[in-house]
């Protein structure tokens, strides 16, 4: 699970503005399955042009983001979720289903994320709480970051007691064979950040660099 800084202030300043021109209905109708009986929230209106200038604007700042694409080799992107949680409202234990049908045919999501567009003070409760290696992380970051981490793992909302939390939920597909593939990079990344931290010579650092090169080819799909 990673935390990124996706929208800075100016960025959140355009993308609330772009947002209060949607229209949001109940969040129910996106909802598959056993999913149906715990989600209460409102979504944006998929359909029209506000929509979509706030979707092409916000997934723009994540396909130009230099971590996001060094991090996950980014493949594609999905249409993303713009939901709203009122007092009251949360989403209860779920996980996200591997395979999505879209215009363009079946995507598959191997990492989700949360992008939070209210600041912390607009907001009580509501944290994004994430199910992994038998351990619960909760989540309550500020606005422009967001949260990603394994489409696998279940997760849930907790219910909002004080104010409106807004939010963009989206899911990506990665270059990468699978999620050990994703780990196995990470840790090599970690490793080569500590020997930079060493007194290399060129010859060194070209050979580091080019093992790092032949690993993403080998773990990428």
């Amino acid at each position: 699970m990673y935390v990124l800084k996706i929208l800075d202030d100016a960025d959140l300043i355009k993308a609330k503005e772009l947002i209060s021109k949607i229209d949001f209905s109940d969040g129910k109708k996106s909802a598959r399955g056993l999913a149906q009986d715990v989600k209460s929230n409102l979504e944006a209106n998929p359909n029209g042009k506000d929509y979509k200038a706030a979707v092409d604007f916000i997934n723009l700042k994540f396909r130009q983001n230099t971590q996001v694409k060094t991090l996950f080799l980014p493949h594609s992107f999905s249409n993303p979720i713009i939901n709203k949680y009122g007092i009251g409202d949360g989403y209860g234990r779920h996980f996200d289903t591997s395979h999505m049908s879209t215009s363009s045919g079946i995507y598959k999501s191997d990492f989700s994320y949360t992008l939070m567009l209210s600041s912390l003070d607009e907001y009580e409760g509501g944290e994004l709480q994430i199910e992994s290696d038998f351990l619960n992380r909760e989540f309550r970051i500020g606005p422009g970051d967001a949260v990603f981490y394994s489409s696998n793992n279940i997760h849930q909302v907790i219910p909002v007691t004080k104010g409106e939390r807004i939010a963009y939920v989206g899911w990506m597909r990665s270059s990468y064979k699978d999620y050990a593939s994703f780990e196995a990079m990470k840790a090599f990344e970690a490793m080569h950040v500590d020997l930079l931290k060493h007194d290399l010579s060129d010859e060194e650092r070209l050979n580091i660099a080019f093992v790092k090169n032949k690993l993403k080819y080998v773990l990428s799909k």
